[in-house]
């Protein structure tokens, strides 16, 4: 529900934009990005909240830059946290490039 309230409102304050949808990185814990500890908050994955992104922005038929998929940056996996993340979570430098480098050759291909 709150996607569709965020994505209608976005459409109506700014009906001639562009408007992108960019999905979530991977990061540590993905088990329950709804709340902090499962127990105390029930949640869901990341991944079901990158689906409903996705399946949301289609209804809209936004487009989406789906980072979650196709950035190739997992942090799980040691050597990629290690070069392109300070915590797991948010990208260092490195990982912004990479970021910056797909956000702009996706934009300039819309």
């Amino acid at each position: 529900g709150a996607c569709h309230v965020l994505f209608q409102k976005i459409i109506e304050r700014y009906p001639k934009a562009l408007i992108v949808v960019v999905t979530p990185l991977h990061r540590i814990d993905e088990d329950n990005v709804f709340g902090d500890k499962p127990k105390e908050k029930p949640g869901g994955t990341l991944e079901e909240y990158v689906d409903i992104i996705l399946k949301v922005a289609g209804y809209y038929a936004l487009p989406v830059l789906d980072l979650y998929h196709i950035s190739g940056l997992q942090p799980k996996i040691p050597i990629i946290k290690e070069l392109y993340f300070f915590d797991g979570l948010h990208p260092n430098d490195n990982g912004h490039r990479i970021i910056a480098n797909k956000i702009k050759k996706y934009l300039e291909a819309q």
